[in-house]
């Protein structure tokens, strides 16, 4: 049974924070995607927690009166600037330009005036991955460079000792 499924029937037991928890996690496993974002937010707005349904919403495909209070309320909830607010937002596998956004995305994102910082946000988060990736490698390397040197040098140490039982 898949992680949607699972939320669905989560929720017909109306259990809606497990069901949200659900999607969040097959969410971060799976990256952007409009529709996924969608169904989180209405999760959350069926839990009557706006705000949080509008961090979802704001980069889904959903559409309606309710998505755009949700979103506002996020936006006043969350926004001393820009910056702060984009932060808060579901990025992961997120498009790095404007144009891979659904049209309904695009038009939030020119209206809130975000769009240079969700782009900047999202490279900035690029570039961090990017660069941490080598140094799971580079400790590997240098885990197995101390092992080999520490295993090389017991023996060297026992053969030592060995030599100095053998002397008398």
């Amino acid at each position: 049974m898949s992680a949607l499924e699972r939320a669905a029937e989560d929720i017909e037991r109306g259990d809606y924070g497990l069901a949200r928890q659900r999607l969040r996690s097959y969410l971060r496993s799976r990256g952007y995607d409009p529709d996924l974002l969608a169904r989180i937010g209405r999760v959350c707005y069926e839990m009557h927690d706006p705000g949080e349904a509008g961090r979802y919403w704001l980069l889904s495909s959903a559409a309606g009166a309710e998505v755009e209070d949700a979103v506002t309320r996020f936006r006043w909830q969350h926004a001393a600037r820009p910056r702060d607010l984009v932060r808060q937002l579901p990025t992961r596998g997120a498009p790095p330009t404007i144009e891979g956004y659904p049209p309904i995305v695009q038009q939030r994102l020119r209206r809130l005036g975000i769009v240079d910082e969700l782009v900047a946000v999202i490279r900035s988060r690029r570039d961090s991955r990017a660069s941490t990736a080598g140094v799971g490698w580079g400790v590997a390397i240098g885990v197995a460079f101390f092992t080999v040197v520490s295993v090389l040098l017991g023996i060297v140490g026992l053969l030592e000792v060995m030599s100095w039982v053998f002397r008398t």
